[in-house]
């Protein structure tokens, strides 16, 4: 890992971690749309985060969706219900920016926070694993 990926890799995991924070506080106030929005955007940085340690960089959606399925998810290194839970995250956030006439419950709000928390535990992980064999070492 070169000395910029050793910058920037924390610094997407704290933009991670914010997005996060701001997905909880949104639901806590009953902000069902935003909280969906922030938990997917919690993760795009997270996934993005993890893709910088193979040299991939990309600002598409698609591409860092795909690219981390294919590189992480389908090769084992992250837990394979994550391409699912990816892609639910995704279509809320689509719905919440895009779409005025489908309603983002409560309960759906709820599960993408609570699996935007389980997701970015399983990316710092493998992250730690990455960055340990590199000598870089992420808290997390």
């Amino acid at each position: 890992m070169n000395a910029a990926q050793k910058e920037l890799i924390p610094m997407m995991l704290k933009e991670a971690h914010d997005c996060l924070e701001t997905a909880q506080q949104n639901f806590a106030s009953g902000k069902h749309r935003a909280a969906s929005i922030m938990a997917y955007a919690a993760v795009f940085h997270g996934m993005k985060a993890l893709l910088e340690t193979e040299d991939f960089a990309a600002s598409k959606h698609g591409r860092v969706i795909g690219e981390f399925n294919r590189r992480f998810v389908h090769t084992g290194r992250i837990d394979p219900t994550a391409s699912e839970l990816i892609k639910r995250l995704f279509a809320d956030r689509q719905h919440g920016f895009y779409s005025y006439d489908v309603q983002i419950t409560e309960d759906m709000a709820r599960q993408d926070v609570a699996d935007a928390e389980k997701l970015l535990v399983e990316i710092e992980r493998l992250l730690r694993v990455i960055t340990s064999q590199d000598g870089v070492g992420i808290n997390g």
